[in-house]
């Protein structure tokens, strides 16, 4: 009888000690199990992206606008220089992009793709050059029907950066030039008004005491 109750407290025991690391290795296996399915989650966005830049027709203003009609609901990839201002609209922004032929086109985008550029175009500021990969319309009926790009890829092609203000080569030249005019006429003015005022007969009240005492 006793040597049944101690081999029955061995077993409780062992249950006990065996059971968290089953459910620790159960644990492990779903953890591991989740993470490899968000990974191949990942991994299949990924090359949804890669294939739909791959299959995009590259364009450029000049494209968007004489075959409107041809591109329009075709996936196209734009690439230009962020001009002007973000305009947000809720959870989407508005992004200006001009391209070479110095033409912007209206890019609608999340405002997490958004946040990736850091310099916008304008006086003394080269902005982020922005490729863009998203349905081209022709007169979006979403947006009052302009014709915009909705962006489903965004990447930063090229970053931008502050210019230092241009000084003309012959400025510097100038400046001493028109200084040198003007102490000139300046030494003209003296000189003719001190002529006239010799031949009409006027003379400084200290010429004039002068004679006076005589």
């Amino acid at each position: 009888m006793r040597t049944g109750r101690i081999m029955l407290c061995i077993l409780l025991a062992a249950a006990v000690l065996l059971r968290p690391a089953s459910a620790a290795a159960a644990s492990g296996t779903a953890v591991g199990t989740a993470a490899g399915t968000e990974a191949q989650t990942a991994a299949a966005g990924t090359a949804e992206d890669a294939d739909t830049a791959a299959s995009a027709q590259t364009v450029s203003s000049a494209d968007l606008i004489d075959r409107a009609a041809e591109l329009d609901g075709r996936t196209v990839t734009f690439t230009g220089e962020a001009v002007g201002d973000l305009l947000r609209r809720g959870s989407h922004v508005w992004v200006n992009l001009s391209d070479a032929n110095n033409s912007a086109v209206g890019v609608y985008m999340s405002a997490a793709d958004a946040a990736q550029i850091r310099l916008l175009g304008r006086y003394g500021v080269k902005g982020d050059v922005v490729a863009v990969t998203g349905v081209f319309q022709r007169a979006c009926a979403e947006h009052g029907g302009d014709l915009d790009i909705h962006a489903e890829r965004v990447t930063i092609a090229a970053p931008g950066s502050r210019l230092a203000p241009a000084v003309p080569a012959g400025l510097p030249a100038l400046a001493w030039t028109s200084a040198a005019v003007c102490a000139a006429l300046a030494v003209l003015a003296v000189f003719r008004v001190k002529r006239y005022n010799e031949d009409n007969g006027i003379r400084s009240k200290k010429t004039t005491g002068q004679r006076a005492k005589r």
